[in-house]
């Protein structure tokens, strides 16, 4: 999840359709989990 969040945020010309659909289909689950994560976090930090 990690580089898939480099890529769409860095280097967002560079993401391929096919992929984003199968992180979409297939690890919405990992991507709203590092997403919570992320949240916590930040609201930790504040």
């Amino acid at each position: 999840m990690v580089a898939f969040r480099n890529i769409a945020v860095h280097d967002y010309q560079s993401l391929l359709v096919p992929i984003l659909q199968t992180v979409i289909t297939q690890h919405l689950g990992e991507f709203t989990q590092f997403t919570s994560a992320v949240l916590l976090r930040e609201n930790t930090a504040n």
